[in-house]
């Protein structure tokens, strides 16, 4: 979810994830897109094409995205940490 929106929905709706895994986070909110916002734009579509060159999304120095395990009820936040300093591919 865009921050611009952070304020007005409890989590990110259904389909708001598509605008970042194909880099294009300015398609939810215009003019009010963020640097942390493009920054995730980065990082989920780069996640998506390695996903499909090799089979696997971790690469390019993202944040470890585990293997799934059925015996394991895990899941993965998508969250900027404040000293992250720019795109990671």
């Amino acid at each position: 979810m865009s921050q611009a929106q952070r304020a007005k929905n409890m989590g990110t709706l259904h389909g708001y994830e598509i605008p970042f895994t194909m880099n294009i986070p300015s398609a939810l909110v215009g003019e009010k897109v963020t640097a942390t916002d493009k920054a995730m734009g980065d990082i989920a579509s780069g996640y998506w094409v390695q996903f499909g060159q090799t089979g696997d999304p971790n690469g390019g120095g993202r944040p470890i995205w585990p293997r799934h395990d059925p015996a394991v009820d895990r899941i993965l936040q998508f969250t900027i940490p404040v000293s992250w300093s720019g795109p990671i591919r």
